[in-house]
């Protein structure tokens, strides 16, 4: 069945089946990157960062929630067992692919909120900050409902 989810590390997260035989796990920045949005809404990557603690880079901003670290876990887990690289590695990744999915955040945010890209203000930097309560999704990717 197309639909059909199977877990990967420990067993908290599971994915597509498909994902898993189309991965290429010859490049473990790929197979991380494509594990995470497979676990987690961009909007979650993108207001969420690995460990939760405070950038030293923007002590101004508020700290991120942390993603859930049982599925953290379970990615890290995977990916460096099947690729043979260092944990620290595909955390690295994780690092940077919420990073990239903040800015992309922050840019259609500005975009959206008027036709050209406006200096960003305080008010529009959203990045840091999770999505509402009213939204239909979880820290850890799931429905809510």
């Amino acid at each position: 069945n197309r639909n059909d989810m199977v877990p990967i590390g420990s067993g908290h997260a599971t994915v597509p089946a498909r994902l898993m035989n189309e991965i290429n796990w010859g490049s473990y920045s790929s197979a991380t990157r494509q594990l995470l949005q497979a676990v987690f809404p961009r909007k979650v990557l993108a207001t969420h960062s690995l460990t939760g603690k405070q950038s030293p880079a923007f002590t101004n901003k508020p700290a991120k929630k942390c993603l859930d670290p049982k599925l953290i876990d379970d990615i890290v887990d995977t990916v460096a067992d099947r690729c043979g690289v260092p944990k620290r590695s595909v955390r690295n990744c994780i690092t940077i692919k919420c990073t990239d999915e903040a800015k992309l955040y922050r840019n259609r945010m500005l975009g959206r909120n008027s036709g050209q890209m406006p200096v960003t203000t305080n008010q529009d930097n959203r990045e840091n900050v999770p999505p509402s309560p009213i939204s239909r999704e979880s820290s850890n990717g799931t429905p809510t409902d």
